[in-house]
């Protein structure tokens, strides 16, 4: 496939494509809406039910008191415990039918496309057309899961096209950036390490995306990824600089360094260590690499940040700052101004920024603590926290 110098442009399959589609997502509501009108049906069925226990029980505490008390005999003893554990009976199958049916939706509703990447490929492969990147395939797969860790599979890829002697990995990279690169890299090694039937295939990538912007259309063409571009009308397949992927010799996952600045590398670190807390405070949870994106939106995020430490009542977000000046703290700023309202679990906390970075310039320090910014310099392997000026937000 390298040096083909060739772009592959497939128009999407107005007629299959949108039928199928359509037919994909009539199948779902009716799946919703049978499963919702199940459910409300269900639970009326359970409420009367409950009802009705409610009232025997009521009855049958009025009449032990009145009549059978006297007998040292409680009307359990004689009729109602019969009918109490028959009815209890029913309510356990009729809760077992309830759960076989869930199982039997939520089983439809996996089967749909997963996204709109599936439906391309599985609507053209079903219509014959079985060439892509300027090779033959035989056999197309969805949603491959490589290798678990905790029941999480280490890696994923959404359509694997295969032949005798090629492997096309492909991902939806719609809601990804530049920093997602090296990771996927580090899932072509992952597959070939575990499986082995492919060890000696030729391996590719392509990532798929409705957002291509320039500086992750150049990172693909560095890595020798191919660019399938999407919109409403057609695809366009771009595999010029589309390269196998060699298998590194002696390769070990658990040696790949897996933090994707120093910043994140220096808070995981610590924190793995037994240190909770920063910024004055105690932490509960640490995530990486965490994303904001406009409600509704599936383009890429309005803002990542490194870290994100939270308490029950409080965020930090700490963000890598190198190479940047005073002028592009405003648009992370506005982010973060809106965070917690963003998201119910948040919305009662309070959110502090820190940024980190090499070259603190004193313009830049003034700012930020102009701002109630913390400000976490770093000097070759240390890491210097200034706090004194923190606000929330």
């Amino acid at each position: 496939m390298q040096g083909l110098n060739k772009t592959q442009s497939i128009k999407k399959p107005k007629k299959s494509f949108t039928e199928k589609l359509d037919k994909a997502k009539e199948r779902l509501d009716k799946i919703t809406k049978d499963r919702e009108k199940f459910q409300a049906a269900y639970e009326k069925r359970q409420a009367e039910f409950d009802d009705k226990i409610k009232k025997l029980k009521a009855e049958i505490k009025n009449i032990n008191e009145q009549i059978f008390k006297p007998l040292k005999k409680t009307v359990y003893d004689f009729k109602i415990l019969p009918e109490i554990d028959y009815a209890e009976q029913k309510k356990r199958k009729s809760n077992s039918k309830y759960d076989r049916s869930m199982k039997c939706w939520d089983e439809a509703a996996r089967n749909m496309y997963k996204n709109d990447l599936e439906m391309f490929f599985f609507s053209l492969w079903e219509d014959g057309l079985q060439n892509f990147f300027g090779e033959d395939f035989d056999k197309i797969r969805d949603d491959v899961r490589v290798a678990y860790d905790l029941f999480k599979p280490i890696s994923s890829f959404d359509i694997v096209l295969l032949n005798d002697t090629t492997v096309v990995l492909i991902n939806d990279f719609s809601r990804k950036v530049v920093r997602d690169i090296p990771p996927i890299l580090n899932d072509i090694q992952i597959f070939r390490k575990y499986c082995t039937y492919y060890e000696n295939h030729k391996l590719y990538l392509a990532l798929a995306s409705k957002h291509f912007y320039p500086e992750l259309e150049d990172k693909c063409k560095e890595h020798g990824i191919a660019i399938i571009k999407q919109d409403e009308e057609k695809v366009v397949i771009d595999y010029e600089f589309m390269k196998s992927h060699d298998k590194i010799p002696n390769y070990d996952e658990e040696l790949v360094d897996k933090y994707k600045s120093d910043i994140e590398r220096f808070f995981f670190t610590s924190w793995n260590a037994g240190r909770k807390s920063f910024f004055g405070k105690d932490f509960d949870e640490i995530e990486a690499d965490w994303r904001m994106y406009e409600r509704y939106s599936y383009g890429c995020p309005i803002a990542i940040f490194d870290v994100m430490l939270t308490n029950s009542n409080t965020i930090a977000l700490i963000n890598d700052f190198n190479g940047k000046c005073e002028s592009d703290i405003t648009p992370i700023l506005d982010v973060v101004k809106t965070f917690s309202s963003s998201y119910n679990s948040y919305h009662n906390h309070k959110v502090y920024l820190a940024l980190a970075s090499k070259d603190f310039s004193p313009a830049l320090e003034d700012k930020c603590k102009e701002l109630g910014l913390g400000v976490i310099k770093q000097e070759g392997d240390d890491f210097l926290i200034y706090d004194e000026f923190m606000k929330a937000y």
